[in-house]
C-alpha cells in the first residue's frame, strides 16, 4: 500500500518536471486500455530500450576519438569506472566508461541564478568493450523555491531484453543541506523497476517508460552521434 502510493507521488513529481524539457508533451490515457494492452504496450516499449541501449552500446569508439567537439553547456569524460560514477583516470589505468553531462541554467530579469538543471548518462563496458551498465542522473535546483530534485536510474546488463529485472530507481528530494553532495542521497534505496505497478488503474511503468525513460535514452543517444565521427 505504501509502496504504490510513493510510486504514484513519484511519477507525479517526474511529470512535473515537463517543463524541463524532460518530458513530452502528449497525454496517454492508459487507465482506458484493457490489461492485455497495458503488457502488450510494455513489451513494445521495452523494445525500444533495447534498441536504444544498443544503439548507445556503439559509442564506445569515442574512446578512441582524440578530438571530440562538445556544444556549450555539455562536459564529456573518458574515465575509470568507481561504482556508480566515472572518475577521473589515474595512472596507468585504462578508460572504461564514458561520461556525458547536460547544464542548464535559467537567469531572471535581475540575471539572479534561478534554475540549475542537469541531466547525466554514463556508459560502462567491460574488458571485452561490452556495455554492462547506464546510470542516468537527473539535478533540478530551483533557487527560489529552494526546492531540490534528484533522480537516478542504473541499468544493469542493458542489453539483456528483462529490462525490468534490470533497471532500478530512486528519487530524492534533499533537505538537509542546500548541496547535493551528502549521507541522505546516498541512504535513499534504489526500488526495483519491477516493484512499480502496472496495472490498468495504475500503469506507472508504462507510464514512466514512456514518458521519461526513452525520451531520456533518446536525447543522449541523439547528443552522442553528433559528436561522434563514426
Amino acid at each position: 500500500m505504501h509502496l504504490n502510493k510513493n510510486l504514484s507521488l513519484l511519477l507525479i513529481l517526474l511529470l512535473q518536471l515537463k517543463s524541463e524539457n524532460l518530458f513530452s508533451e502528449s497525454k496517454i490515457l492508459f487507465d482506458k486500455e484493457p490489461e492485455n494492452r497495458i503488457l502488450k504496450q510494455e513489451e513494445n516499449l521495452d523494445i525500444q530500450i533495447l534498441y536504444l541501449n544498443q544503439k548507445l552500446s556503439t559509442f564506445k569508439n569515442l574512446f578512441h576519438q582524440k578530438k571530440i567537439i562538445l556544444p556549450s553547456g555539455s562536459f564529456l569524460k573518458k574515465g575509470f569506472t568507481d561504482s556508480n560514477d566515472c572518475v577521473d583516470l589515474k595512472e596507468s589505468q585504462k578508460s572504461n566508461c564514458i561520461k556525458l553531462e547536460q547544464h542548464h541554467a535559467e537567469l531572471n530579469s535581475k540575471l539572479e541564478l534561478t534554475l540549475d538543471f542537469r541531466k547525466i548518462i554514463i556508459l560502462f563496458f567491460n574488458d571485452s568493450g561490452e556495455l554492462k551498465q547506464i546510470a542516468s542522473r537527473i539535478y533540478s535546483d530551483q533557487f527560489q523555491t529552494k526546492e531540490k530534485k534528484i533522480l537516478e536510474l542504473i541499468q544493469n546488463d542493458p542489453l539483456n531484453s528483462n529490462i525490468n529485472e534490470n533497471l532500478f530507481i530512486r528519487f530524492v528530494s534533499p533537505t538537509k543541506t542546500p548541496s547535493f553532495q551528502f549521507e541522505e542521497i546516498q541512504e535513499k534505496k534504489f526500488i526495483p523497476f519491477k516493484e512499480l505497478e502496472n496495472s490498468k488503474s495504475s500503469p506507472i511503468r508504462n507510464a514512466f517508460k514512456n514518458e521519461a525513460y526513452i525520451k531520456h535514452l533518446k536525447q543522449f543517444s541523439f547528443f552522442f552521434d553528433r559528436i561522434s565521427e563514426n
